[in-house]
């Protein structure tokens, strides 16, 4: 991918998620705890802009970070099976197991050399509920089927889905549709783009698509959540000279668009074999959100521009842009994302 072909400004944005590998930004200070999904989405960034395997002239992370940062990863995985998400964390857990094996496969470690993988299978197995729920770690009330996601991408990825009770992992799944076709993040919960995505790529892992009556309806939800800014947005175009039209999508009906959720409604299309929606019109928007001094992709034009949203936004726009011009996906873009 490049900048020229996609209008990414991709050197600057590279740059940028590798001053984060470095020092995380000030306004990553509350999250510690949370240090190896942040490294994904940098590392994440830095392997769609080609800065992992091929010669870049601004942004290219040396032979000696990289095996500093496998090091590190693996310094995180516990002795009772997982990894947690930073030095002095008590305990594993799933959204950081996930990001942890996906991060030693961007570096290059695609055959999870010195994965615990039965402490692994272990860990994702008692963190399943009863009723097919997951939590991120066992002995944990919370809910969310962004565990599911994990467990599921988990089980994928070590190529062992012993650890998951699938018919019950199924079957809660399909407890969070709601009315409106769409997924929720437990049953009865409001339907959400993020959390659509997560039952739906869940439910694509398992093997479980097919279980979904009426597809039709979350097709048409999807769909009609591509919206045009609001005013304080479209203030925030006016006074950066953008006039070009433009639609992005909202998480939820009512919202205004958010740049992250470019991914995950269209992403969620792309699950259920749809691409449907004003290409155009999405990808100018992601454009717009772009942070053309400092690098990064903001979820709304003129917002801060975070390591997260960059990589679900950069995804986007390189999705999209294949539809208009065909470039290079590259390998870490077909794997699984988490928000």
């Amino acid at each position: 991918m490049t900048g020229a072909q996609s209008g990414l400004h991709t050197a600057k944005h590279a740059s940028h998620a590798l001053f984060s590998l470095i020092l995380l930004p000030q306004e990553y200070i509350g999250e510690d705890s949370n240090r190896m999904s942040l490294a994904y989405f940098s590392l994440g960034i830095l392997s769609l802009s080609g800065a992992l395997s091929e010669p870049s002239p601004s942004a290219r992370l040396p032979e000696r970070r990289r095996t500093e940062y496998l090091a590190w990863i693996y310094a995180q995985q516990s002795s009772s099976g997982g990894f947690r998400g930073a030095p002095g964390s008590d305990e594993s857990h799933l959204a950081m197991t996930y990001t942890a094996l996906l991060s030693l496969a961007m570096l290059g470690d695609t055959s999870l050399s010195h994965v615990d993988r039965v402490g692994a299978v272990a860990f994702v197995k008692a963190c399943q509920g009863r009723d097919g729920s997951f939590a991120p770690f066992p002995r944990s009330n919370e809910r969310d089927v962004r565990f599911s996601y994990c467990a599921c991408a988990i089980a994928t990825l070590l190529d062992d889905w012993s650890c998951i009770d699938r018919d019950s992992l199924v079957h809660y799944l399909l407890r969070c549709r709601g009315f409106d076709g769409a997924f929720g993040q437990v049953p009865g919960a409001e339907s959400q783009g993020g959390t659509t995505y997560c039952c739906l790529a869940s439910l694509a892992m398992a093997d479980s698509l097919h279980k979904i009556d009426d597809p039709a309806s979350l097709i048409r939800w999807s769909v009609s959540r591509q919206v045009e800014p609001d005013e304080e947005q479209r203030e925030a175009l006016a006074e950066r000279g953008q006039t070009d039209r433009m639609a992005g999508f909202e998480g939820r009906p009512g919202k205004p668009p958010d740049a992250c959720y470019s991914f995950w409604q269209t992403a969620s299309l792309q699950i259920l074999g749809e691409d449907v929606g004003d290409v155009r019109a999405d990808t100018a928007w992601l454009l717009a959100c772009q942070d053309e001094r400092r690098g990064g992709i903001a979820r709304s034009p003129g917002d801060y521009s975070g390591e997260r949203g960059t990589a679900l936004c950069a995804q986007g726009v390189t999705r999209e842009a294949r539809q208009i011009s065909t470039i290079r996906i590259s390998a870490w873009q077909r794997l699984p994302c988490t928000e």
